[in-house]
């Protein structure tokens, strides 16, 4: 019984594959306006969908996003990341924080980027965003 359950743990695995539509690379010149937000998360966390990419090293990516305008402010709670042979699949996660040092955010949405590791290097890998996965099924 433990190995049929231990079989269909690693079937139930394989299964995961990237999934999403495609992320366009970020434009030469882009930079973020904020690369981080002090604060602890303290609400329920939400998918927002990804702008756009770069690759900032071997095997890191830089994703950019428009964070939502306030007065709640918001911090990256988790990139999920999920890789195969062809493809890269990212959700991205945000969710309100208490700000220490006070004050409203912005009243309009501001590009953010966060950096993402990866297993291995993008090398002509697609890059996908999993908050969009009507768009393209992998």
């Amino acid at each position: 019984m433990l190995a049929l359950l231990a079989i269909l743990a690693l079937v139930a695995a394989g299964c995961v594959v990237p999934q999403g539509a495609p992320v366009e690379e970020c434009a030469p010149g882009w930079e973020p306006d904020v690369a981080e937000a002090p604060g602890t998360i303290t609400g329920p966390a939400q998918t927002i969908p990804i702008s756009c990419y770069r690759v900032d090293a071997e095997r890191r990516i830089e994703i950019g996003f428009a964070m939502p305008p306030g007065p709640e402010c918001y911090a990256v709670d988790l990139v999920d990341v999920i890789e195969d042979a062809e493809a890269v699949s990212l959700e991205l996660r945000i969710g309100p924080i208490r700000n220490p040092l006070g004050g409203a955010c912005p009243d309009e949405e501001f590009v953010w980027s966060v950096p993402v590791e990866l297993n291995r290097p993008i090398e002509g890998r697609r890059v996908l965003d999993a908050s969009r996965l009507g768009a393209e099924g992998g």
